[in-house]
C-alpha cells in the first residue's frame, strides 16, 4: 500500500522558444513564472520548453503532472509554483530531504511506493510525466518507461533524465575505478559507481539503462517527436568554481544514490565496513577534490501520439 504525505546531446537537436498569446489572460500561470530553461544543467531543476508548451496549452484544462524519482523535489516544486492550478504527484521509493518535502506547494502530493509494482493506477491520467535518476529505483526500468508512456494522456509529454553510473574527468573521459585494492584509493567516486554497476549486473538490472532508453522510447509506437539530449554535469569542481550552483544541484540528485545503493551493494556481498569506508571517502572527495569530475546525463523527451 502506498503512503501519502500531503505537504503544505546537453546539446539540443532542436530548440524553439515558445510564445503564447492569450487575449483573455491566464489565471493558472503564476506571474513570476520563469522562462523555460535553455538546454543545459539548469534542466535538472527546471522544466523544458516542451513541458512549458504542454502546460500552457488548453485554457480551461487542469493539467496533471507525475514526477518519478523526486528525492530533491526541486523540479516538481518549480512547476507546481509556476502553474498553481495543476495537480502534481511526486512518487519515489523513500522520502527525500525533510526540509524540501515540507516546503512543497499545496498542489503537490508526495507518494512513497515501490516503482516495481507498476503504474497501472495512473494510466491515461497525466499531461506530463517526468522521470529523474530512477534507474536504481526500479529493476525493470524498461517496464517503468512503458508504464510511464501509458500514464500519459494524448499529446502528453514524457521527459526522462538518467545518469550512466560512470565518473568522467575534465576531458570527458571515463575515470578508471579501483575495485582490486580492498583498502581503496583515489578515485573513490568512480570506484563506488563501479561497485554499483557490478551489483546491478549480478542482480539482473540494466547498467546501460541511461544510454539505451532513447532507443526504446524512439521505438515505442505510442510516442513520437523524440528529442535525445546529453549533458556533462560537474560533480566535483576541483580548482574551478565557475559551475558551483550546477555542481550542488547534481550533488543533491546523486545523494540519493547512497541510500539506494546500500541494500543493493550489501545484497551483492560487499562488507558493511567497506561500504561505510567508500561512502565516507566519496563524500569527502566530492566535497574537496582537487580534480574536476563530471557525470554524464542522458535526457530523452517525447510526446504521446494522437490516435
Amino acid at each position: 500500500m502506498s503512503l501519502f504525505i500531503v505537504p503544505g546531446q546537453f546539446y539540443q537537436v532542436s530548440h524553439e522558444t515558445t510564445t503564447y498569446n492569450d487575449p483573455l489572460g491566464r489565471e493558472d500561470l503564476n506571474e513570476d513564472a520563469k522562462e523555460p530553461s535553455q538546454p543545459g544543467p539548469n534542466q535538472l531543476q527546471s522544466y523544458s520548453n516542451l513541458v512549458y508548451t504542454t502546460m500552457m496549452n488548453g485554457k480551461a484544462e487542469v493539467k496533471n503532472v507525475l514526477h518519478l524519482g523526486c528525492r530533491t523535489v526541486e523540479w516538481i516544486k518549480a512547476l507546481a509554483q509556476d502553474f498553481p492550478r495543476c495537480q502534481a504527484v511526486a512518487l519515489d521509493v523513500a522520502p527525500g530531504n525533510e526540509r524540501l518535502v515540507n516546503d512543497l506547494p499545496s498542489n503537490v502530493r508526495l507518494e512513497i511506493d515501490n516503482l516495481d509494482y507498476g503504474l497501472q493506477h495512473f494510466f491515461d491520467a497525466f499531461d506530463v510525466v517526468s522521470i529523474r535518476l530512477a534507474s536504481l529505483r526500479a529493476r525493470g526500468f524498461q517496464r517503468l518507461l512503458e508504464h510511464a508512456s501509458r500514464a500519459l494522456r494524448q499529446n502528453g509529454v514524457l521527459e526522462v533524465l538518467e545518469c550512466d553510473l560512470f565518473a568522467y574527468n575534465q576531458d570527458h573521459e571515463p575515470i578508471s575505478a579501483n575495485t582490486i585494492d580492498p583498502l581503496g584509493t583515489y578515485p573513490w567516486w568512480a570506484t563506488f559507481l563501479a561497485y554499483i554497476r557490478q551489483a546491478v549486473d549480478v542482480l539482473g538490472g540494466s547498467v546501460k539503462a541511461a544510454s539505451t532508453m532513447g532507443d526504446w522510447i524512439t521505438g515505442c509506437r505510442d510516442l513520437g517527436n523524440v528529442r535525445r539530449i546529453q549533458i556533462w554535469v560537474p560533480v566535483a569542481l576541483g580548482d574551478s568554481q565557475a559551475e558551483h550552483g550546477t555542481c550542488q544541484i547534481m550533488k543533491d540528485h546523486l545523494a540519493a544514490i547512497f541510500d539506494l545503493s546500500k541494500p543493493l551493494l550489501l545484497g551483492n556481498g560487499l562488507p558493511i565496513s567497506l561500504y561505510n569506508m567508500l561512502v565516507e571517502n566519496v563524500r569527502q572527495e566530492l566535497q574537496s577534490s582537487d580534480r574536476l569530475q563530471y557525470a554524464r546525463v542522458y535526457s530523452v523527451q517525447a510526446t504521446k501520439c494522437s490516435i
